[in-house]
């Protein structure tokens, strides 16, 4: 089996086309490949996706279409998160906060939910390490 001294040697000898190669190499698959919107797409494109959650007849209208906006598309949520969301949101529009608002609504309980698992997962633990001890 061929050693460093081998490999060393063999790149010496041929530094000029290995050089080229990896010029090569380099101009065919760059690091950076900017902006990869595109990209994504066409992976997205190629997947099989499930279809977008059809929004109930409840939840029409204007408020509704502004709401759907802010929180985003049901097929990334969780049916009943997304139901959550979508009424703290329409209810924060129909209080005339606004876009800023309502988005303010949603990050608001969606930090309350972070919380509320942090909590229950150091009440876990607390109870854990005192059953242990």
């Amino acid at each position: 089996m061929p050693d460093a001294a081998y490999f060393r040697a063999y790149r010496a000898d041929h530094r000029e086309r290995l050089s080229a190669q990896t010029r090569e190499r380099r101009r065919l698959h760059p690091r950076d490949r900017g902006d990869r919107h595109a990209e994504y797409a066409r992976a997205y494109a190629r997947q099989d996706h499930p279809s977008c959650v059809e929004i109930p007849a409840s939840y029409t209208g204007h408020d509704f279409d502004r709401a759907a906006r802010i929180v985003g598309p049901a097929r990334f949520f969780e049916r009943e998160v997304w139901e959550d969301e979508m009424g703290t949101v329409v209810v924060a529009l129909l209080e005339h906060r606004g876009d800023r608002g309502a988005t303010r609504a949603l990050v608001a309980l969606r930090s309350s939910r972070v919380t509320g698992r942090i909590n229950e997962y150091s009440l876990e633990a607390s109870q854990e390490w005192t059953e242990r001890h």
